[in-house]
């Protein structure tokens, strides 16, 4: 079993190309169970090849239980 992070997925992968790169990866093509996990800040910057197919990034959590006040309170 294996498990990929991508942090910060679109500032690294910042180019389309380089993102459709890594699609062979998130198809299937190796055979071990694998969980990949992508964090990004700007969601848009994502390409959209990538989003809602099996085998792909198939689930999107988006973590917004942090209101501007507290953040800039903090």
């Amino acid at each position: 079993d294996v498990i990929l992070i991508f942090d910060e997925f679109e500032k690294i992968y910042c180019e389309h190309g380089k993102q459709e790169q890594l699609l062979t990866l998130l198809d299937g093509v190796f055979q071990a169970r694998k969980l990949i996990i992508l964090t990004v800040n700007d969601g848009w910057r994502v390409n959209q090849h990538m989003l809602n197919r099996p085998g792909r990034v198939f689930y999107n959590i988006e973590y917004d239980c942090l209101d501007q006040g507290f953040v800039s309170e903090y």
